[in-house]
Parts: C-alpha cells; structure tokens; sequence
C-alpha cells in the first residue's frame, strides 16, 4: 500500500529574500566540539555547529550573516582554550 504524497507546509510561503548563511568549516579537538556547540546554542540565532566527524575532530558550522560577529567571539574564546583550524569548505 502506498501512502499519498505529503503536502509540504510552508510550500506556498515565497522563498526568504534575505542574506545566505555563511558556511565555515574548522578543525578542533572531539573535547571543544560540545564546547563550541554549547556556546553556539547558548547565544540564540548565532548559528549552528553541525559535527561532520566527531573522530577526527573536523565541523561545520552555519552561522546567521547579521550575526557573524557574535559567532567569531565565540571562536576566539574556544580558541583560548585548544587548537582550532579553519579548513576549507568546498562546497562553496
């Protein structure tokens, strides 16, 4: 038995005219990804970090254009406290 296509919810909304997220990538030690994802998430509508290998250490994190900022305040301070990397993204 097939189920009826779903009827998505939103899809009569026009697209958002606003600025594209920027997308970064960075290397850091597995302990600072639940440090850099805790602070990301502690400050409402930065953006979000997104575990791409826990293993190696390697995430990408999509973080709101109005609020970059904010977001390279919160690297500088995971950088205080171990080694971070940005890595290329491409997929740009």
């Amino acid at each position: 038995m097939t189920r009826p296509a779903r009827r998505r919810r939103f899809e009569h909304l026009p697209p958002f005219p606003g600025l594209e997220t920027i997308i970064r990538v960075y290397h850091l030690p597995p302990p600072a990804i639940q440090y850099l994802t805790a602070l990301t998430e502690a400050a409402d509508g930065v953006g979000l970090v997104r575990t791409l290998d826990e293993e190696r250490g390697i995430v990408e994190c999509w973080i709101m254009p109005d609020f970059e900022h904010e977001f390279d305040q919160i690297l500088a301070a995971t950088a205080a406290q171990w080694p971070l990397q940005p890595l290329d993204d491409t997929r740009e």
